[in-house]
This record gives C-alpha cells, structure tokens and sequence, in this order.
C-alpha cells in the first residue's frame, strides 16, 4: 500500500506530525538519547524529535526505499540517518538505543510480536520502548466518520477491523514482549485541515489505507455521492474550507528490564 511518498505525506504524514510531539513527549526523549523510529514512513517522527529535542543520534528505518529517500531529502541535519530495514530483523547490535519508538505502523506490522521483542533486543537496559496506534473507537474521527458515512450509503459494508486497536491489546502486546513497567495512554488531538478537497484528494483518491482502498475502487457516481455526504458531515452548509476533526491513537510503553 505505501508507495508514494508525496501523496502520504500530504495526507496521514500532517497527522503524523502532529502526533509526533504528543507521542515524543509520552515516551520523554531526553538530551543525548540515542533513538530509533521503526517503521519511519516520510520520516515525520524522526524529523520532530530532531527539530524539537537534543537528542544525540536518531535513525528511522522503513522497509519502503521510495520513503526512506523521501525523508533523506527533507533535512541535513546530521543526526539524522534514514535506512531500509525490517523491523522483525532489524540490522542494529543488541542495546543499541536509548528509545525504541514505532508511529502508526504496529497494525502493519506482518507479526506484532515478534517486532516488539526486535525493538527490544536493540534498546539499553533501562530504556524505553514504545508505539502508538489508532483507537479502533468511535473517539477516533479521523476514521471513524468516513465509515460513517460509508455504512449509510451502502448498510451491506463492514468496517475492517484494526489489530491492536484497544488499550488491552497494547499493553497484551508489550507485556508479552518481555517489558516492564508496561504503560498505555489514549492520545486525542484535532487534526486541522485547510481545504476538503485537498483532504478527499491526499486521503482517499490518492491516499493508502483501509478506507481508501474501498473508495477507489466505487463506481465514480457511487464515489461522488460519498463524498458529497462526508463534505456535509465535516463541513456542514460549507462547499470548501478549512475543518478539524478529532484523531486519537493508543500509546504504550515499556522498560528493557
């Protein structure tokens, strides 16, 4: 599904980077951390904690090459590394990393678990591991309200479900790992966007992701009746405009013991 580097950063890497300074404060990435972000995508995780902590080394690693070169472009920070890698066979000795941090990517993960027991093998002892993914509640609008509207055009669909899309899963996944001091927090924020058309386009048309991946494949008059109705939902009266919307994710964290 993650292709295209350009479209997803205009779409779910904004919210991302929102998200990524809720989620760096969650973990407490302090001064001269050495840090890893699993599966870094456009990088949006990586490039805040560079912008807004002294951290001393932060590498991202994604298997796309199309990402990773996306995000090399966007800062010549030298802290920074970005490579191609795996998360379940990551190419870092063991107690590598002070914070081990996976944004939005838990769910894609092929086995949970065993990048979980990866991201612990190359943290410290006494280090931090930690991830953050979506809530798969009704809090979470940023998801839910497009299948919202999705179910009331056509009652017959179903909302895929989201692994590890509860607090319990989380903390099930992290205990599991092997990691103490196991915390789970709900994160909820306001994801603003300037324009509805460029939302539908970078999140749906041209988007990577569950409800996307229904979209594109309606009928163009069934995909025009939608998005006419998820326009009034978001922007009620409104044709065009800026709007915000709630997102909330579940983060979780742990100790190398």
């Amino acid at each position: 599904m993650f292709t295209n580097a350009e479209n997803y950063n205009h779409g779910t890497g904004r919210l991302s980077r929102q998200l990524a300074v809720l989620f760096t404060d969650f973990v407490g990435v302090e001064s001269g951390d050495h840090v890893l972000d699993v599966g870094c995508g456009t990088g949006s995780l990586a490039l805040s904690i560079a912008a807004n902590r002294r951290a001393a080394r932060i590498v991202g690693v994604d298997p796309s090459a199309g990402f990773i070169e996306y995000a090399r472009s966007q800062s010549a920070d030298e802290r920074l590394e970005f490579q191609v890698g795996d998360a379940q066979n990551m190419p870092f000795v063991e107690a590598s990393f002070d914070n081990t941090m996976a944004l939005l990517v838990v769910g894609f993960f092929p086995d949970a678990a065993s990048a979980a027991r990866e991201m612990r093998r190359v943290t410290k002892p006494g280090g931090i591991v930690a991830a953050c993914w979506w809530d798969g509640g009704r809090d979470n609008e940023f998801h839910q309200r497009i299948w919202d509207a999705i179910v009331a055009l056509d009652p017959s669909v179903k909302r895929p479900a989201m692994a590890y899309a509860s607090s319990e899963a989380l903390l099930s996944l992290w205990s599991s790992a092997g990691l103490a001091k196991v915390k789970v927090e709900g994160l909820a924020f306001l994801y603003e966007s300037e324009s509805f058309e460029q939302f539908w386009r970078y999140q749906y048309l041209q988007g990577q992701g569950g409800a996307a991946a229904y979209i594109v494949k309606l009928s163009e008059e069934r995909r025009e009746a939608l998005k006419q109705r998820f326009r009034h939902e978001v922007l009620g009266s409104r044709s065009e405009g800026s709007f915000t919307i709630q997102a909330k994710v579940w983060a979780v964290r742990g100790v190398v013991p």
